[in-house]
């Protein structure tokens, strides 16, 4: 008869018995048990999109040496498990001792994107008042380097800004320079007296401001630079 025991001490009786005597036999024996059991551990189980980390897979065996590791979805033959998962994974380790007794243990990585924020490029603007910065993301958290911490900010018309935009603990920065761009000084000339039945041409000077200069003369008369008015 094979009996399993949960205990460290076994003790056998036996008896027999002829029909007119009855004898007992009576025996120990010590067991030993392999108690295995194994945790992994993380620095972190919340990852953003390229992040790495590492699973450590701790275990104790009161009486096995640990002989081998075994990861999936991937892994060495070794307890430190280095990833760096494309998206969220389950991974788990069964561990074996010497004994051939066994032990695992499961985790779940979460691996979430880095939101998309974009304010807007590098700007001159005209005199006249702030300029509204936009940074809107879905259940996102915000900090301007101007100490506000709301989705969007009236931004004076000169320097440098930046928001910090965080969603599942993943964060994206973006920036913008805004500068003052100066009106342009217009000069015309051309005869500004003239006799009925005569014309004369009429000429825009710009100067000054930036960027490429666009034209529109009053009553109608025309986008160029000059005009022939008669």
């Amino acid at each position: 008869q094979q009996d399993n025991f949960t205990t460290t001490n076994a003790q056998l009786i036996v008896e027999s018995n002829d029909g007119n005597c009855s004898d007992f036999v009576i025996d120990t024996i010590d067991i030993t048990i392999d108690n295995i059991a194994t945790t992994i551990t993380t620095l972190d189980s919340l990852l953003c999109i390229g992040d790495s980390t590492a699973l450590t897979a701790n275990t104790v065996a009161n009486q096995g040496v640990i002989a081998s590791w075994a990861w999936t979805p991937s892994g060495p033959n070794n307890p430190i498990n280095n990833i760096a998962p494309g998206a969220t994974t389950v991974y788990s380790v069964t561990v074996t001792d010497s004994w051939g007794c066994t032990a695992g243990d499961i985790i779940n990585v979460d691996v979430f994107n880095y939101p998309v924020v974009n304010i807007g490029p590098n700007d001159t603007v005209c005199n006249g008042g702030p300029v509204l910065l936009n940074a809107t993301t879905a259940g996102a958290t915000y900090l301007w380097n101007t100490a506000e911490a709301t989705p969007t900010i009236n931004a004076p018309v000169t320097g440098a800004y930046w928001v910090d935009v965080t969603t599942n603990s993943c964060t994206t920065r973006d920036s913008i320079i805004l500068g003052i761009s100066v009106p342009p000084t217009i000069n015309i000339t051309g005869d500004d007296s003239i006799c009925i039945g005569q014309n004369t041409i009429l000429t825009a000077n710009p100067s000054g401001g930036s960027g490429s200069y666009t034209y529109l003369w009053a009553a109608g008369l025309g986008t160029a630079n000059n005009i022939d008015v008669s």
